[in-house]
């Protein structure tokens, strides 16, 4: 188990956030080809993303799987 803060923030994603202009009054940047300025952004933070647990999962289950068919396989001899 890992508790990096990096590797928390990609496993469980991060709470959105505000982006304020330090020397100046605005910011600026393209959005759809446009040139806007803001006061301040509001990016949303990046998504979860739950690899790590569907991977556990799916390894589970795989061993459950085998160890079914051992178990059958001893019992027809």
């Amino acid at each position: 188990m890992c508790f990096h803060y990096v590797t928390l923030r990609v496993l469980d994603g991060a709470v959105p956030y505000v982006i304020q202009p330090r020397w100046m009054r605005a910011l600026r940047f393209e959005a759809g080809g446009h040139v806007v300025l803001g006061a301040e952004v509001q990016p949303q933070g990046p998504r979860a993303h739950g690899f790590l647990e569907r991977a556990l999962r799916a390894s589970l289950r795989g061993r459950d799987t085998i160890s079914g068919q051992i178990r059958q396989s001893l019992t027809l001899l």
